[in-house]
């Protein structure tokens, strides 16, 4: 196991965020620097210890926004790319652990205190029960936690490339207008930041109006004010969206620990998501509705949930089996 204390890192495509964790659970945040701001992986870290005035740590743990697999990870939507030795020799550092920027979220579902979870309806959860874990960011993460032999499984997925299809009129007239992938309309390409900003063309391009150049933060800020009806009409579209989805993902695992919905973006558009067309949506699963009623709905509130899953594994990694989806590198020289 790692030696304290430990930098642990949360690298999405827009951002990355550093937090020094000592062995009793404290952290100490570094800052939130922006991908495009630093070349690489290791400048980013290098940068935030500069700030750290205790005990240089020796180890890091990171969340990336990528699959875990082979032994470079590429960022799925940023230019860094992660080359464990690359990086052990260019910090310092004397080991190197990567997850699935989801894992960590997963692992955030469990160690999360109540106070950081804003609950929208169900009942309470059953703390021993499957979770689903869904994170519109720059794209859409999907996880699930299953305990198993009194142990914490976190299975993270590819869940935001599933394919979504209309529901509505107003939907089918939509969706010519979209971008998709390959001609296949992923979730991710409705769900997320790109995705808010492509419903936004696609919306004003079904009224026949030019498409527009605004941005996600944008869209949101000029919906929740009531400014603009095609920005208005693109988030209640992403976010009744996200519903049908998050119901999906919950009746197929029967999620009643809960559903969590991770990331800026949904803790930006919450009283969207507190309106009754969300949950409406959500629990329109006939015939097992009843069901999904029971299923609680938690928008993860705390702006560093990331890291407390990471702080909550390396602080107490008997909770957890985390099997194949952490990849452990040490410093050749040790």
């Amino acid at each position: 196991m790692h030696a304290f204390p430990i930098l642990a890192a949360d690298i999405g495509g827009t951002n990355a965020r550093f937090t020094v964790v000592e062995a009793d659970g404290r952290t100490a945040p570094l800052g939130t620097f922006g991908t495009r701001d630093f070349e690489s992986a290791e400048a980013a870290a290098c940068h935030a210890l500069e700030s750290w005035p205790g005990e240089r740590p020796q180890a890091a743990v990171m969340a990336l926004a990528c699959p875990i697999s082979g032994d470079t990870f590429p960022l799925t939507n940023a230019d860094w790319e992660i080359v464990p030795a690359e990086f052990l020799e260019m910090t310092g550092f004397l080991q190197l652990s990567v997850m699935n920027d989801f894992m960590a979220q997963g692992l955030a579902s469990i160690t999360l205190p109540m106070k950081d979870l804003h609950q929208i309806g169900g009942a309470a959860r059953d703390e021993d029960a499957p979770r689903v874990i869904v994170g519109p960011g720059t794209g859409l993460g999907v996880a699930l936690a299953v305990k198993a032999d009194e142990k914490w499984v976190v299975i993270p997925g590819e869940g935001g490339h599933v394919d979504l299809g209309p529901r509505s009129e107003r939907e089918f007239a939509i969706w010519p207008f979209l971008r998709k992938q390959a001609g296949r309309m992923e979730a991710e390409l409705a769900i997320s930041g790109q995705g808010l900003e492509n419903l936004c063309r696609a919306v004003r391009r079904a009224d026949g109006l030019e498409p527009g150049s605004m941005r996600a933060a944008e869209i949101s800020k000029l919906a929740l004010a009531d400014e603009d009806v095609h920005a208005r009409e693109a988030v209640e579209t992403m976010t009744r969206l996200l519903a049908r989805l998050a119901g999906d993902l919950a009746i197929t695992t029967m999620a009643r620990g809960g559903i969590y919905l991770a990331g800026g973006i949904a803790q930006h558009v919450l009283p969207i998501l507190d309106a009754p067309e969300f949950r409406t949506t959500f629990d329109d699963k006939t015939p097992f509705s009843a069901i999904m009623r029971e299923m609680p709905i938690y928008v993860m509130t705390a702006k560093d949930a990331a890291i407390t899953g990471i702080a909550g594994y390396v602080c107490n990694p008997e909770r957890f089996a985390p099997g194949n989806g952490i990849r452990h590198f040490r410093h050749k020289a040790h």
